[in-house]
């Protein structure tokens, strides 16, 4: 599968074997280059750096968030401490868009155990992540008490009668997995 952006012309990121690979470095894997357009036409470069745990560092900065495909869904771990950077923000959910779009899960789980902060321009990545078509469940866990109360109070998570929400829950990523996976057996036989 081969992912095109739109800057420099003729990029491309390949994801190969589980890994996002620059077509270029495809066959060496460790320190390829991975890019996506911001929507600014401007280009941010991400380098794998530990293939055995799908760490993404963009340049120059931290770790911003671990992917790490399943075989029935795709779980993304963000290693932030907060989501009210807007630049931070854009750069996570463009990075887990890529993913969903060439993974093309069913259902996305994040492990919020990192954050203790979220704004309110930190909902654009969780609600961009929900309106991708392939996508029918996006899975929160491990939520911090202030995280929770920010989601429920913004009635983005189940909570009493707000059962309809466009996010859901899960004390805990195996939680989440168990859940799905019991769900889309159920389903498909």
């Amino acid at each position: 599968m081969i992912a095109q952006c739109g800057c420099p012309k003729g990029f491309e990121v390949v994801w190969e074997n589980g890994w996002w690979l620059s077509s270029a470095e495809s066959q060496r894997g460790f320190g390829c280059l991975i890019a996506f357009c911001t929507g600014f036409d401007t280009l941010s470069f991400l380098t794998i750096t530990d293939l055995s745990t799908g760490i993404f560092m963009a340049t120059g900065t931290s770790a911003l968030i671990e992917i790490l495909p399943h075989s029935s869904c795709l779980i993304v771990k963000i290693l932030e401490s907060q989501m009210r950077d807007f630049a931070r923000v854009i750069q996570i959910k463009e990075t887990i868009i890529t993913a969903v779009r060439e993974v093309v899960p069913k259902t996305v789980i994040i492990d919020l155990s990192q954050m203790h902060f979220v704004g309110s321009v930190g909902f654009l990545a969780f609600l961009a992540i929900r309106r991708e078509p392939t996508v029918e469940n996006v899975v929160l866990c491990n939520l911090d008490a202030n995280v929770y109360k920010v989601f429920s109070v913004c009635k983005l998570i189940p909570d009493g009668a707000n059962i309809s929400a466009p996010l859901q829950l899960a004390d805990t990523v195996e939680a989440a997995i168990a859940l799905y996976d019991g769900k889309m057996d159920a389903s498909e036989g």
